[in-house]
């Protein structure tokens, strides 16, 4: 993962003569690429202003770039993808899957279990019973750690570290999804609706607790008020500095080969085994650290 975060009011992105600029309007500093040179494999633009244009746009998906905007909470507002194959199959299998009760299920209990590192008791046999241990396993675990959380307008530090290291694990499942070609916005494990991405949901819960361990580090570092801003109905924010500092925080421990191995394990589990490429074996299964993969204990918290 190698981001370039888009920061301020006054930042543009547009072409000229096959380059990328990046350009600051008001310093008029700017940076040109050609596609051979441009270090990012993704952009990310916070929603304080700027423009971006259509050649620009075009530039991106052109070069395999994908784009993400986000809130000012850290939520993933919209996103631009680079064109990627459609598995008509794969997706078939997954509507099938999603709509026979007993295949939902079974689904849905995998992606339990990755999250909690355990089999999932056999007595939850409805996905109500499993969404209903995920919450006191979810009110346990911010009990433990003194958390009381506040999403999406985060009310103190700790939230808006954690809100927006969320909104980046949820904007890298997207992209994963997308290249692997699932349909993001048919789960298992959470209720597929109208205005929300299901699976995406399902996706990250295995890395919650990586993403909360790495916000909880940073915040503990950047405890300066200088680092966080309190934006009129959006409650608490990073500044610039501190969103770069997380953003190459989480870009640093980040693998995108072992994300999609992931969503292909995913995949495995409601698809025929030749319809798409076999995942890595269980211990290159590691992301952010203090993830844990099946059959491995939780390691220690991110420091």
């Amino acid at each position: 993962m190698r981001p370039l975060l888009l920061t301020g009011w006054d930042t543009c992105l547009k072409t000229r003569d096959r380059r990328l600029i990046v350009k600051d309007q008001k310093s008029g500093v700017a940076r040109e690429y050609l596609p051979a040179d441009f270090p990012y494999d993704s952009v990310i633009a916070e929603n304080l202003g700027g423009f971006v244009t259509f050649p620009a746009l075009r530039w991106l998906a052109s070069n395999g770039v994908s784009l993400t905007a986000l809130g000012f909470d850290g939520e993933v507002v919209g996103q631009w993808l680079p064109e990627a194959p459609t598995n008509g199959p794969l997706r078939m299998a997954q509507y099938r899957a999603a709509t026979i009760p007993r295949e939902r299920l079974r689904v849905a209990r995998w992606v339990l279990k990755q999250k909690l590192g355990r089999n999932v008791h056999e007595t939850a046999r409805t996905v109500q019973d499993l969404l209903l241990i995920e919450a006191q396993e979810a009110d346990r675990y911010w009990a433990r750690l003194g958390v009381r959380r506040d999403y999406p307008h985060a009310r103190d530090p700790i939230n808006a570290c954690l809100n927006y290291a969320y909104g980046l694990l949820y904007s890298r499942a997207r992209i994963s999804i997308h290249r692997v070609g699932l349909d993001p916005t048919v789960g298992f494990l959470h209720v597929p609706r109208a205005d929300s991405q299901a699976l995406v949901y399902d996706w990250v819960e295995p890395y919650r607790e990586a993403a909360t361990q790495l916000a909880l580090a940073f915040e503990r570092h950047h405890k300066s008020t200088h680092n966080y801003r309190d934006v009129f109905g959006h409650g608490l924010s990073l500044r610039e500095v501190a969103a770069k500092a997380l953003v190459r925080e989480f870009a640093a421990g980040w693998d995108d080969k072992a994300a999609d191995n992931f969503t292909r394990r995913l995949a495995l589990q409601f698809c025929e085994r030749g319809s798409l490429p076999r995942p890595a074996a269980p211990d290159t299964e590691w992301i952010l650290p203090g993830l844990q993969t099946e059959g491995q204990t939780a390691s220690a918290p991110v420091s």
